[in-house]
């Protein structure tokens, strides 16, 4: 039994760890000598967990990010319908700018992993 409490209070800690900026304030929370959290970190498992912890929260928000854009997206593109003709072209200059962003990210990611796959298969030759 104190094996299972033992792994559920450090996958606690390691969850905190992964949503505070600070080992004290993990610290503070669990009501343990930082030291004691530096001696975790330095297991390779641990710091596994917590950067297992910290990408699942990264990949919520996102996802939670992802679902803003849309509807901010959808907002925009309605007020293109507006009886404003000053709201019109506002919401046009801002798709048409954001658009040509978009595309100028999305050509130079795969630009740049074209070089990665590139560089990789010559380490790999």
């Amino acid at each position: 039994m104190s094996t299972f409490v033992h792994e559920n209070k450090r996958s606690l800690l390691a969850f905190e760890l992964a949503s505070v900026n600070s080992v004290a304030e993990a610290a503070q929370k669990f009501l343990v000598c930082h030291k004691t959290i530096y001696r975790q970190l330095k297991k390779p498992e641990f710091r596994l967990l917590v950067h297992r912890y910290r990408d699942q929260m990264l990949a919520s928000a996102v996802g939670r990010l992802t679902n803003c854009m849309i509807r901010a997206a959808d907002s925009l593109g309605s007020t293109l319908d507006s009886d404003n003709p000053h709201i019109r072209v506002r919401a046009s200059r801002a798709i048409i700018s954001l658009g040509l962003d978009l595309r100028d990210a999305v050509e130079t990611n795969g630009r740049l992993d074209e070089v990665e796959s590139e560089l990789e298969s010559r380490r790999m030759a």
